[in-house]
């Protein structure tokens, strides 16, 4: 082996095997020994190095986050619940610490990782990065944020941390926020959906007290109407929310309803082949459509007998002889009885001429009839009063509220309440349909049209044949008095009057259909005016048959209107870490599921059983077929079911949120996991706080998902408001034009010259 000295004389000795080779050739075996030598002095000293820099890099100590985590990490209870777990008395901030506790631990003021942990992924310089504590750490103003490091199996948590947290009554931003945030402003909304049936409040708790006991008890009065008046509000939004499918495809069914109405007038009118006693009756259908048969039709066509029911245009056919033989005005009376000639054409907003000769012999009655519809359509609230105005309020509070998330960014809990938020967003969405249709929702403005005859039945108390015929007619659509009513359904009828038996509207002789029979209930009414007066083509092209587009057309929109605040509130809970399917976005899923169900149940009623073997509209009630039926059963057995898994999904979601129901262990992990949770070594529970994922999902999901449903808010009621205002402006016009003459038309048809025209 060659040794050589340091050149300053020290005696460290190192190696050096190139001066080894040059001194001697022949000293082999030496020369192996110093490369062998080498090569070990090498590799110890990389050893070395690597385990110098690993120690650097993973340290397990720290004594500036002594303070952070001390108070957190002492004195924990064994049992991290207050009181019976299984009745909200578990303390998931508790398991959270004993969760960190099992990995960090206080020795000697330092912070150390547990030795053999598993529940911790990560290392102290992590932890030294972000000085929170994981259980309480909260957005820092930035978007970066500690990792999901903390996570113990789903059996550590079912056995240290079984039943749920019930919300603590002093933490207002688990119940508060949300109630009214959402649920109040929806619950306003709620209020102006129109209701065939209130809970009756007995009058003796509005009867003035009349002694001192009297008065004493007036003290309970007050309260006791009001728990009345809950229990209806509740109530009504509980159908309404059960029901949110349903109601929607029937009143935009009746919105496109009266759309095509208005647009068969404006198309016949044009050609001159409506009455005038057809054309004030199909108008009035419009403005009634949404009542009960009787007595408003028999009172609507007591309305229209004194106008002509002959075609203008055959009318005019018929005197076109008169009229070249004699263009005196004597001779033009005698040969149209009941016409008063007229020197001078009357305007029409719409273009044509509106001429003596197209009214029934009776301008007083024709007159009569425009101001009625006219009043009656302007004496209802107009969009913007109702619901417009309220939108606004509500879409700034909403806003607002989304507005927040900027400024705690990775809060679970606020991406939740924003979530069930975004449900209630149906309410006011169901609130903007239901007002921009043109029969309104008050029946007393419906008085307007009563005639005389009508008036004296009224007074009378509906006594008479016409009275008795409505009172058969409604029993045996409610099943009493009649053989063929379906238990089930006479079951259902008598329990809904039991409770709602007093009308909303109970000193008008009109009965409102409930909102979702509205469309089916217009249909009738076209249905029927269509087979009083024999015409076929209102059948072809307002009511169309079974697959026409309008009724799929209203299952499509209604579907819409539920979708998008379902599918953005299921939105934000999937992508609230951890993300996936777990108990609160299938709440939502669910409900958005059994309104498609709903949906379907509803086209189905209206294409099989409200409809003849003909594939027409049926306009009496008593000829709808289906409670006898197997297909009947079925479907009001599964109408049932969805209802109630709907109100479950949907009050009973919103309520378990806000009570801390869904803080549980089994919500804590995804739903895949669910039936192996305790075998499968996946089924993991994560426990800190303003993650890295949760500020980025916050940023990415949970904000812009708020934005667009308040911007499509906006947006249907911007679209309500103009399509009524496009209705209301039409239905004017063809009021005013209801004795309209297209004078071009005329000419073409009748073959009536310029001259002979101006003479009518």
């Amino acid at each position: 082996m060659c040794r050589n000295h340091h050149p300053h004389g020290s005696s460290h000795v190192f190696y050096n095997c190139a001066a080894c080779s040059s001194a001697s050739d022949s000293w082999k075996p030496e020369l192996t020994d110093c490369m062998m030598q080498h090569l070990v002095f090498y590799f110890t000293s990389a050893v070395l190095w690597l385990t110098f820099c690993r120690h650097c890099g993973a340290e397990t100590s720290s004594t500036s986050l002594v303070d952070i985590y001390r108070p957190y990490l002492t004195h924990l209870p064994n049992d991290p619940a207050s009181f019976n777990p299984f009745l909200g008395g578990q303390n998931f901030r508790i398991c959270c610490q004993l969760a960190v506790n099992e990995s960090l631990a206080i020795e000697n003021d330092t912070l150390v990782i547990r030795p053999g942990q598993t529940f911790y992924r990560g290392d102290i310089a992590v932890l030294e990065r972000f000085p929170q504590f994981p259980c309480v750490a909260t957005f820092n103003g930035t978007m970066e944020g500690p990792p999901q490091d903390f996570w113990t199996p789903y059996s550590w948590c079912r056995r240290r941390c079984p039943g749920w947290s019930l919300a603590k009554p002093d933490n207002f931003s688990s119940w508060l926020k949300p109630l009214s945030a959402f649920i109040l402003p929806s619950l306003i909304f709620c209020l102006s959906i129109p209701r065939r049936r209130r809970i009756h409040i007995p009058r003796t708790l509005f009867a003035k007290p009349k002694s001192l006991v009297g008065a004493l008890f007036f003290l309970l009065k007050i309260p006791a109407a009001s728990a009345i008046v809950s229990v209806e509000i509740l109530v009504w939004l509980s159908v309404v929310f059960a029901i949110s499918g349903p109601i929607l495809v029937s009143t935009v069914y009746e919105a496109l309803l009266d759309a095509a109405t208005l647009k068969f007038l404006q198309q016949r009118i044009g050609s001159n082949s409506l009455s005038v006693r057809i054309r004030a009756h199909a108008l009035l259908v419009v403005l009634l459509g949404n009542l009960d048969f009787g007595p408003a039709w028999h009172h609507a066509m007591l309305r229209v007998r004194a106008l002509s029911q002959e075609p203008i245009l055959a009318r005019l056919s018929a005197v076109t002889t008169p009229v070249a033989s004699s263009t005196s005005p004597s001779s033009l009376k005698t040969s149209f009885p009941g016409v008063l000639p007229a020197t001078v054409p009357i305007p029409s907003p719409q273009g044509g001429v509106s001429s003596a000769a197209a009214n029934d012999g009776n301008p007083p009655e024709l007159l009569s009839i425009k101001s009625k519809l006219q009043a009656m359509l302007d004496s209802q609230n107009s969009f913007g009063t109702a619901v417009g105005v309220p939108v606004l309020f509500y879409v700034a509070a909403f806003s607002w509220s989304v507005y927040e998330i900027e400024s705690s960014y990775g809060s679970f809990s606020s991406a939740h309440q924003l979530a069930f938020g975004l449900i209630w967003m149906i309410i006011p969405h169901i609130a903007l349909v239901t007002s921009f249709l043109l029969a309104g929702s008050n029946p007393n403005v419906c008085q307007g049209i009563v005639p005389q005859e009508g008036q004296l039945a009224i007074d009378d108390n509906h006594s008479g044949a016409a009275s008795s015929t409505l009172l058969v007619r409604q029993q045996h659509q409610t099943g009493g008095g009649g053989e063929t009513g379906s238990c089930l359904k006479r079951v259902l009828s008598d329990g809904v009057r039991a409770v709602w038996r007093e009308p909303s509207y109970k000193l008008s002789p009109y009965k409102a259909a409930w909102v979702w029979n509205r469309g089916t209930n217009k249909a009738m009414w076209i249905a029927r005016l269509a087979d009083e007066y024999h015409l076929n083509s209102i059948h072809d092209e307002i009511l169309q048959h079974r697959f026409g587009s309008i009724l799929w057309m209203s299952g499509l929109l209604a579907f819409v209107l539920i979708f998008i605040p379902v599918f953005f509130g299921a939105l934000v809970s999937y992508t609230t870490p951890q993300v996936g399917f777990s108990c609160r976005s299938l709440t939502m899923l669910l409900y958005g599921m059994i309104q498609l169900v709903l949906i379907l149940l509803s086209l189905a009623d209206m294409v099989i059983w409200r409809r003849g073997a003909d594939g027409r509209v049926i306009h009496e009630p008593d000829m709808v077929q289906k409670s006898d039926t197997v297909g009947g059963y079925v479907w009001y057995s599964a109408f049932t079911v969805s209802v109630l898994i709907s109100v479950f999904t949907s009050l009973g979601g919103t309520v378990f949120m806000m009570i801390g129901l869904y803080s549980n262990c089994l919500c804590f992990i995804q739903a895949r996991y669910w039936l192996v949770a305790l075998s499968d070594p996946n089924a993991l529970v994560f426990w800190n706080g303003a993650t890295d994922a949760q500020l980025y999902y916050s940023m990415t999901w949970w904000f812009p998902a708020g934005v667009v449903a308040a911007t499509f808010m906006v947006l249907v009621a911007y679209l309500g408001w103009w399509y009524q205002q496009h209705l209301r402006a039409r239905f004017h016009d063809l009021v005013s034009g209801i004795d309209l003459l297209n004078e071009n038309h005329l000419k073409e048809s009748a073959g009536i010259g310029s001259d002979e025209l101006r003479s009518f």
